[in-house]
């Protein structure tokens, strides 16, 4: 098991007794938020219509890939721009992620018509294809993810592999799998990881998620805290 330091175990013990311990009340503001951020921008807003056109139309001056996917699909600039600006919901994390995947090929026998509507609709498919709500699925895959979502602060590999019981090569590639939803940063030597944006932790902890997933948070905090204690 990764060394701990004493004070910081401790102290990490409390805090998420105390965040788990208040489950009910953590959920249902979440709850509220979610609606707020996975329903995306209001459609009358103008502002942020224009804003979101903008971005998708500096992203394209500079793209000569979407330039092609555009041409592909027999559309013309302003089709593109009005279309997929309407498919984001108004939601710029939904243009940080759907136009790379474009570039990257991920939508290449596509039309923007097949493109996900919405934030929610794109984490969903980007879950299906990861094989998250599939038979037979690896429990690992599931652990690793509900684990920083429990967590909620940068964690390392390293530990995130001590808490599912698995080993820290494995805890990396399920890590690669989804780390465009992931923030990494340098702590103490090592890189640690944490969700990059509250939407996609709200669908996570979406009651439909997590039965498609079978997934038990009781389990996963209760695997969190004896290991804390076992650093104690």
């Amino acid at each position: 098991m990764p060394e701990l330091d004493l004070g910081w175990t401790q102290t990490r013990l409390l805090t998420c007794t105390a965040i788990m311990a208040a489950g009910t009340l953590v959920s249902g503001a979440l709850g509220g938020m979610a609606a707020g951020v996975m329903g995306g921008m209001v459609a009358n807003d103008l502002g942020e219509l224009a804003k979101r056109k903008q971005s998708i139309q500096q992203k394209l001056a500079k793209s000569q890939t979407l330039q092609n996917w555009i041409a592909v699909g027999n559309l013309r600039d302003k089709e593109f721009i009005d279309q997929l600006a309407e498919k984001s919901e108004y939601n710029f994390m939904y243009l940080r992620y759907v136009l790379p995947d474009i570039e990257t090929g991920k939508y290449q026998n596509l039309d923007i018509k097949s493109l996900p509507s919405g934030l929610n609709q794109y984490y969903r498919q980007h879950w299906q294809r990861m094989g998250m709500n599939a038979d037979g699925l690896p429990q690992i895959k599931i652990d690793t993810i509900y684990v920083l979502v429990k967590l909620g602060e940068p964690v390392s590999a390293e530990l995130i592999a001590d808490i599912v019981g698995e080993s820290k090569p494995k805890v990396r590639r399920i890590l690669r799998e989804c780390e465009q939803f992931l923030r990494q940063e340098e702590k103490d030597g090592q890189i640690c990881y944490s969700v990059y944006h509250a939407s996609f932790r709200d669908f996570l902890l979406r009651q439909e998620t997590l039965e498609e997933a079978n997934v038990s948070l009781k389990d996963i905090e209760d695997r969190i805290i004896n290991n804390l204690r076992q650093g104690l």
